[in-house]
Order: structure tokens, then sequence, then C-alpha cells
């Protein structure tokens, strides 16, 4: 598997997720740890750490909750971003629709449907992925450059340099 970018190795949080049961039950997947791999366990830590966001204080999991069949616990039709008093633009969907995502298209109707992010935003994990963490609404950050700096400052670092090479931190934007 070649990895062409530290925003495309945070894309392993989606397929984690679904590869391992994430978006069936209310309850976290019957999968075990030791059972995933270590490139799925890299991406289990970074789906629940807050340092990524602009603030630090906002996860994937923030808005994608385990115990709410990865889908947001926030009531409000627009919950807040990781900036104070920002909207996020839109509610996050259960991630549990990646078992049956298809490939993008318009429905008879014109109804946009399929894709990562249901309607045709984002055509590959990485897009999917990098979408929340630049979105200023979001998790806020200027850069892929910015991202790589909070990953090369967190307990993640030796494990991503272990399992991409000792450059990957050095190309961000490949």
């Amino acid at each position: 598997m070649r990895i062409t970018s530290v925003l495309a190795l945070c894309a392993l949080i989606v397929p984690l997720l679904t590869a391992c049961g994430g978006g069936g039950g209310a309850s976290p997947s019957s999968s075990s740890t030791s059972e995933m791999s270590a490139i799925a366990q890299l991406g289990e830590k970074l789906f629940n750490d807050p340092t990524l966001s602009s603030t630090g204080a906002m996860s994937c999991a923030t808005c994608h909750a385990a115990s709410n069949h990865h889908a947001a616990t926030d009531t409000r039709a627009v919950p807040l971003g990781a900036d104070p008093g920002k909207e996020a633009g839109r509610q996050a969907p259960s991630l549990q629709y990646l078992r049956y995502n298809t490939a993008f298209y318009f429905a008879k109707d014109g109804t946009p449907t399929g894709g990562f992010t249901w309607d045709g935003r984002a055509n590959s994990f990485a897009e999917q992925a990098s979408g929340p963490l630049l979105n200023p609404n979001e998790m806020a950050n200027s850069s892929a450059a910015d991202v790589v700096n909070k990953i090369r400052r967190s307990p993640n670092a030796a494990e991503f340099i272990r399992l991409f090479g000792s450059d990957i931190l050095d190309r961000p934007d490949d």
C-alpha cells in the first residue's frame, strides 16, 4: 500500500470504522484492538485525537460518537466546529453509511447520491478525511503542513515513522 500524504494516512480513520464494524450498533466494534492491524490501530488513535484540531479540543470522535452509531450526539441541526462560535456547516452523519457506499451519481430525480460524503464532495477516503481537518468551520487547520506538525509533536509520531518510513512527516503535500 502506498500512502502519498499524511492526510491520506488520516483517511485510515474511516475504513477502520467500517472494516471493524464501527458503523453498526450503539456499542463500539466487537473487534478487539489486538485483532486490528497496526495501521488500523493508528487510525483509531487519530480518530480520537483532539490535538489534530485547531483548538486541540475536537477529535473526529467528537462528532462521530461510537455511542451513537458513529454519528453526532449534538441535536442541533448545525453543530459548532472547533473554533468557538463557528458552526460546522452540516450535521455529521453516522459513518454506518460507508458500509453501503456507492460511487457518486445523480439519481433519476436529480438527487446527488453516493460518494464518501453522499453528495459528491469527496471521491476517496483521503479527500473525505482532509475535508473536516482543513475546513475552517470544522477542525479548522490552516494547511496539511499544520496537521503534520501536530502529528509530529504527538505521541503518534514514532508510530507513523515506524509504519510509513522515516520521511513520512517531511512530505505533507506529496
